[in-house]
């Protein structure tokens, strides 16, 4: 599956307006200025500097790959979307749909993020007796290192790369939120202990919430966080 990321939009096409400056260089338009109009959203208050870069040298060969370059992204979107729908069919096949739906209710969490931690696990926590267990084999809890009765900080312990990698992303988009419970919970431990292993502290809240959802077939509760599974204390990793 594809890594996560933010909702993707719908698919590119070559009359999209994403692409509206290159298809006017495509179409034979090199007046700089009416190349600039074209931008869209932030681009369009910067039309200074785009006058400016859009002023050079663009042949017909520029034209013939550009043309060939979107034409790629075309093929590569519908491509996508086959896929998508391929992994739409097995997920009600497999009657996990739910579970997606569940899943995707937590912060940072999206419904192709909830696709790859269903293809990963399985859905069926009968096989991780607690949520420790779960953050243990992701690899989201901090490792323990201790001399002389003073512990001391340690690397996370290896685990399933790809979830680790998808709760990162999930925790970095929680990070930056400016409301809610996680957000708060990862500014709080920044403050103290360092903006590393606040990210950890959400990754491993992430996948003590994720056990929760699929263990109980049930949905994050944003509207009271103390009632949710993410705001569930930490859960003791266990190996």
């Amino acid at each position: 599956m594809r890594t996560p990321c933010a909702k993707r939009p719908g698919t590119w096409t070559l009359k999209t307006e994403r692409f509206a400056i290159l298809n006017a260089l495509i179409d034979g338009e090199r007046d700089p200025r009416a190349l600039a109009e074209l931008a869209i959203r932030r681009a369009h208050s910067k039309i200074p500097a785009l006058v400016e870069a859009l002023d050079g040298t663009f042949t017909e060969h520029h034209a013939f790959m550009c043309r060939h370059y979107l034409g790629e992204i075309d093929h590569l979107a519908a491509v996508a979307d086959q896929l998508d729908a391929r992994i739409t069919a097995l997920l009600a096949r497999l009657e996990r749909n739910t579970d997606v739906e569940n899943l995707d209710s937590i912060p940072g969490i999206g419904p192709a993020a909830a696709q790859i931690i269903i293809a990963e696990i399985g859905g069926d926590m009968a096989q991780f007796a607690t949520a420790g267990h779960l953050a243990s084999w992701i690899g989201v809890c901090p490792g323990i290192k201790e001399s002389a009765g003073v512990a001391k900080s340690g690397r996370t312990r290896p685990g399933n790369s790809n979830l680790k990698r998808l709760l990162g992303i999930a925790a970095m988009s929680v990070s930056r939120s400016k409301d809610g419970y996680l957000s708060a919970y990862y500014r709080r431990i920044a403050a103290r202990r360092g903006r590393q292993r606040a990210l950890v502290a959400v990754m491993h809240k992430l996948a003590v919430a994720i056990w929760h959802i699929l263990r109980n077939k049930t949905r994050t509760r944003t509207s009271a966080p103390t009632a949710s599974p993410a705001a569930t204390p930490n859960a003791p990793c266990t190996a």
